[in-house]
């Protein structure tokens, strides 16, 4: 799975939190776990990740080693 592919399980939370804020919508306590487990989610896979062969070719390229 991608960096790109994981942060997009973010989109639904961050809407949760940008419609409670900005248009008044509810933000229960089951919206605030929802929120809570996608980002350990996120997390956890982003910590565990190990970069495939086309993602270590792009950061050399990038100037990282």
């Amino acid at each position: 799975m991608t960096e790109v592919n994981t942060l997009m399980f973010l989109i639904a939370p961050v809407t949760a939190v940008w419609g409670a804020l900005m248009f008044g919508e509810p933000f229960g306590m089951r919206t605030a776990i929802g929120l809570a487990t996608a980002l350990a989610a996120v997390a956890v896979v982003r910590a565990t990740a190990v970069p495939s062969c086309g993602q270590r070719s792009m950061r050399k390229g990038m100037g990282e080693a």
